[in-house]
């Protein structure tokens, strides 16, 4: 089992989605390649830079380095099916772990065109590549002055 966490920060510029609704109500789905999917609450009110924070937690079976997480973009509608603004994705090799990955990834539609940027940051609890540690040596006063006496 491979545990997770992710937060859905905020997104900006998304796309003004009908000349009649004017901003999304913008949600986020997220999905791993197994098929488990998590949602954030829809922000209200309507505008192009919504802000969730909302945290997800998540544990997959499939290997994490051929594992990837599927971040979609919705405009809620009040009638019939929601909107699709577009989508990012986020491989688990990219990963370290336990160090949050903060990343700005565009939002792209269909058309491989950029409708804004969500903002995402993860976590890897129990996978990953081990974060490297660098020996810190002491650090020595600088020339002319003395460490004080004790």
């Amino acid at each position: 089992m491979s545990n997770f966490d992710v937060r859905v920060c905020e997104a900006r510029n998304l796309p003004s989605v009908a000349a009649l609704s004017g901003k999304p109500v913008a949600y986020v789905v997220a999905t791993t390649s197994e098929g488990c999917s998590q949602r954030t609450e829809s922000f209200e009110p309507a505008t192009t830079s919504p802000q969730w924070e909302h945290v997800m937690k998540f544990r997959t079976t499939k290997a994490p380095d051929t594992d990837a997480v599927d971040f979609v973009v919705y405009h809620k509608r009040l009638l019939g099916s929601d909107l699709r603004i577009g989508h990012a994705a986020v491989p688990l090799a990219l990963l370290e772990r336990g160090v949050v990955r903060d990343e700005w990834m565009p939002i792209i539609d269909g058309d491989a065109c950029a409708q804004g940027h969500l903002r995402i940051r993860i976590i890897a609890h129990d996978f990953g590549r081990v974060a490297p540690v660098y020996p810190v040596a002491p650090l020595a006063p600088p020339q002319g002055y003395a460490l004080p006496r004790q």
